[in-house]
């Protein structure tokens, strides 16, 4: 655009169309700023002068409410392997042996602490 403007206003080339004069008469009443460009993102209607991917992320997710037993599984003094077990647990995903068995795995359902063979 720099080469579109000098001290004067627009510089712009001869027109050649009937719509090129239209578009100039519409430029030219369109008065020029003397500061910079600076880019802006806008998310919700929030004007931010930086880019924030946390604030994007926030704006296109799904958030859902927060569980109540959120803060018992991820807490700071959490095991990782402990944490995502109970998770799995709470979401009854984890796979068991009976789940897996309905999966189509073939396995053993014998009781792993007695011995007690399911049938």
């Amino acid at each position: 655009m720099a080469e579109l403007r000098n001290i004067d206003g627009w510089s712009l080339p001869p027109a050649r169309t009937e719509r090129q004069v239209l578009l100039h008469s519409f430029i030219s009443t369109i008065s020029m700023s003397s500061a910079n460009d600076t880019p802006v993102w806008a998310i919700d209607g929030r004007p931010y002068f930086s880019f924030s991917s946390k604030s994007v992320w926030n704006a296109i997710r799904i958030s859902n409410q927060v569980q109540s037993w959120v803060p018992l599984v991820w807490h700071k003094a959490v095991i990782p392997r402990h944490a995502i077990t109970s998770w799995l647990f709470i979401l009854n995903r984890n796979p068991t042996l009976d789940r897996l068995s309905t999966w189509g795995f073939d396995i053993e359902l014998d009781c792993l602490l007695c011995g007690f063979v399911r049938a």
